[in-house]
């Protein structure tokens, strides 16, 4: 998989994917977190992986448009995009 953009900053996690095309996506926080995920002005449907403090998927989701989604478990990172597939307990790598 690669990872598109970047997002660490409130702003920037804020605007996520709305109004663009659909890119590769991964949402950095600096601890663990729950905060739900929505797809408004998302245009189509996005894959959602939520990865532990580890980089372990710990939970996935497929969300359609204007949609809102409320993780399960508390996450560190999240990465959107398409057709991402994902497995629970596999490790993702990234710098």
């Amino acid at each position: 998989m690669r990872i598109e953009k970047i997002c660490r900053s409130e702003f920037s996690k804020f605007l996520g994917l709305m109004f663009s095309r659909i890119k590769t996506t991964l949402f950095v926080f600096d601890s663990d977190v729950r905060y739900s995920i929505h797809s408004f002005f998302v245009f189509s449907t996005i894959d959602l992986v939520f990865l532990d403090k580890n980089r372990r998927v710990i939970e996935t989701e497929r969300l359609k448009p204007f949609r809102i989604y409320f993780p399960k478990k508390s996450y560190r990172y999240l990465i959107e995009g398409k057709n991402l597939r994902l497995k629970i307990g596999s490790t993702i790598t990234f710098k």
